[in-house]
Formats: C-alpha cells, sequence, structure tokens
C-alpha cells in the first residue's frame, strides 16, 4: 500500500512493525503516511472518521513518535491522540538508520507544513498540474522553514495508466473506462471518478513515456509511483501482464 492513515495504527506498535520490515528487506522500506481520506475504510473498521484538521493532528503526533523511537533508545511522548513512556524500539532500521518517510497530500494549507517537517518523500496527489506544482513549491517552502534544505525532499506523483491498442481521443476516454470497468465488475462512474482526481494517461504505451514526463520532471517532479489500470481491482496475471507492458514500452523512454 503506498499510506497508513492516520489513527489506523498505533505509533507506538508501528514503529517496531516498520524497523522489523525494514530489517527483513535490507534497508528497502519506505514508510508511506497520510491523514487518510477514505471514510467508509474508517467506518468498515468502526473506527471513527474524524475531521480533517484534526486526522492531521493526529498524523503529527505518529510521526514524532515514530521519528523519535527509531532514533532513540527510549521514548517519552504525551500527546492529545497518543502517549508513550519509556517506549523502546529495538532493533531500529537496517544499517542502524531509520526507514524512509513518505507523506502523501492533496492539501497544501494542512498537510505541506507537514511534509515539509518530516518527509523524505511526498507523493502529490490529484490530477491539476498547476496545483500538484504549487503544492510541491508549498513543501519545498514549508521545508526551508523547518531548517531543512529544499531539495532535502525527493517529489513524487500518483500516476494512473489504464493502456490501450490505439491511441483515445479525450472525447473517448469515458467510453474505455466505462468498458474497462464492466471488465472488472465495478461500477462506471467508480473508474471514471478516480481517474479523474488523479494524473492519469490512457493510450498505447508507446505514448506513455512522454505523457508521465510532462507531467512529473516537467513540472520539477522527482519520480512516479504508477498504477496499472486501477487501484485494487486486478488480479494477478493482469497487475504481471501490465508492469511487463511498462518495462519493455514506457521504462526506456523515462530514463
Amino acid at each position: 500500500s503506498l499510506v497508513s492513515p492516520a489513527g489506523r495504527r498505533h505509533p507506538g506498535l508501528f514503529a517496531k512493525i516498520t524497523t522489523g520490515v525494514d530489517q527483513i528487506s535490507g534497508g528497502r522500506l519506505i514508510v508511506g503516511m497520510g491523514a487518510g481520506n477514505a471514510e467508509e475504510q474508517q467506518h468498515s473498521l468502526h473506527q471513527p472518521y474524524l475531521p480533517a484538521a484534526e486526522r492531521v493532528a493526529m498524523l503529527v503526533e505518529e510521526l514524532t513518535i515514530l521519528e523519535s523511537m527509531w532514533t532513540h533508545d527510549r521514548t517519552t511522548f504525551a500527546g492529545e491522540h497518543y502517549s508513550v513512556t519509556d517506549a523502546i524500539c529495538s532493533p531500529k532500521g537496517s544499517g542502524g538508520r531509520r526507514p524512509e518517510v513518505l507523506v502523501a497530500l492533496k492539501n497544501a494549507r494542512l498537510l505541506a507544513p507537514v511534509a515539509g517537517r518530516f518527509a523524505d518523500r511526498a507523493n502529490l496527489l490529484g490530477n491539476d498540474d498547476d496545483a500538484v506544482r504549487r503544492l510541491a513549491d508549498a513543501i519545498r517552502s514549508e521545508a526551508q522553514k523547518a531548517g531543512r534544505s529544499s531539495g532535502d525532499i525527493v517529489m513524487g506523483r500518483l500516476f494512473q495508466v489504464l493502456f490501450t491498442e490505439r491511441k483515445v481521443d479525450d472525447d473517448d476516454i469515458e467510453g474505455v473506462l466505462t468498458r474497462r470497468a464492466a471488465e472488472i465488475g465495478v461500477e462506471a462512474e467508480e473508474l471514471i471518478e478516480y481517474h479523474a482526481h488523479v494524473a492519469s494517461y490512457v493510450g498505447p504505451p508507446e505514448g506513455a513515456a512522454q505523457a508521465i514526463l510532462e507531467r512529473t520532471r516537467d513540472l520539477g517532479i522527482d519520480e512516479v509511483v504508477l498504477d496499472i489500470d486501477t487501484v485494487g481491482m486486478l488480479d494477478h496475471d493482469r497487475t504481471i501482464e501490465g508492469l511487463d507492458i511498462l518495462a519493455e514500452h514506457v521504462l526506456p523512454g523515462l530514463r
């Protein structure tokens, strides 16, 4: 998954989970965190869906505890949402380093200060290129306010890719998504709405690299998080097929 939403896991336990995975993976873990915007997920777990400002405050406490437990022998913290006393996290991350932190965000006002303070990586959500550029600039500004270099944070963008055999005109995208929704058994409106709210490419593999570069590198974005087709609705074979196409036809153009 890309992020662990605020309130999903107690940070004292999550610190131990993440360093364990970091040890197993040889230091390859990137810990994604976010304020959480999926109300239905919270309700399915019988957890409250708090107002945005409260979720952000909870996220800040979680990141504060994680950073301390990853780097100190013992952590004591008393917050509004979480408290720990002499909490221990041992062993630390692989090689004695803490895992990298990724903060996913769309709201600059609430979350740019969080990313500027805590993030090694920021994953920028949204389909509006100008808004994404402004969001990246806001995070860099907040990083400088926190005493960090504006270049300390790797800027990434979530990108949805749906490969087709031939070029798809803008007027035809909704029809393509409707047919794809029927194939994977979801409501067409759900798939259309998803593609409208993240950066997306619908078309043949040969045009994907240029489209991705125009909406990442040309905006000052350093990396891309690619989803094949859609999130959480694909079987293994379809996912691997999409990744094979990506590796053969798209990645060479991104290099």
